[in-house]
């Protein structure tokens, strides 16, 4: 099963999950960023497995399959239910590649190569990369409920004697939820995800920006 998980991500690799659930190939970008997303693919197949109550191949519930997943974490004391904080977790770790590299895409085009829309918002360099990952980790982690004890390694840390971690970690989520669609905020375009699944990413990623800006 848990091969399953691994060449599920090897076939999604390089690939971004449109909201209509259409998957198109994301041109290269001529830098480090392809090989970056690699070296981390690990981390998301662990959290791949870890998806409870979802379809994902050879998904399993590692940690526990309860209803009381992640009440330790503030997202599930928000009340956000293990369906919703699923669904949005599956959303965002099958398409994470497309997702970091939206929030410091180098290239003049979209990540699937057409013009770049909301050009007001201000991506960040490809060369912050490893710090984007990080801060889309978490927030993948956030939703999951898995604490630090259950999952040694996987969520990442911030280092107090490197400010621009933290600020870059700070810009993700911002750009991110700026980027993030629910409903009919966007008229004409398709919603990111459902409005209940979207109130729980929303929350974590408010959780990851306060950790970020030390509140």
């Amino acid at each position: 099963m848990a091969d399953e998980v691994a060449q599920e991500f090897a076939r999604l690799r390089g690939m971004c999950t449109m909201a209509d659930g259409k998957e198109i190939p994301m041109p290269p970008t001529g830098t480090n960023f392809e090989q970056h997303m690699v070296r981390v693919e690990p981390y998301w197949v662990a959290m791949g497995k870890m998806l409870p109550g979802v379809e994902f191949p050879g998904a399993q519930d590692a940690i526990c399959h309860t209803e009381d997943h992640g009440q330790n974490t503030m997202t599930g004391a928000m009340g956000h239910p293990l369906q919703h904080r699923s669904a949005a977790a599956l959303k965002l770790i099958r398409n994470h590649e497309a997702v970091c590299r939206d929030v410091c895409n180098p290239c003049p085009h979209n990540t699937v190569g057409k013009e770049l829309t909301q050009q007001h918002l201000k991506r960040l360099s490809v060369e912050y990369a490893q710090f984007v990952e990080e801060a889309v980790r978490l927030v993948a982690i956030k939703l999951l409920g898995i604490a630090p004890e259950q999952a040694p390694g996987l969520a990442p840390v911030l280092d107090p004697n490197n400010p621009l971690q933290a600020q870059v970690w700070a810009a993700t989520v911002i750009f991110i939820e700026a980027r993030l669609h629910l409903g009919d905020e966007k008229p004409g375009r398709a919603p990111d995800l459902p409005p209940d699944a979207g109130l729980a990413m929303r929350s974590a990623l408010s959780e990851v920006g306060r950790l970020a800006v030390g509140v």
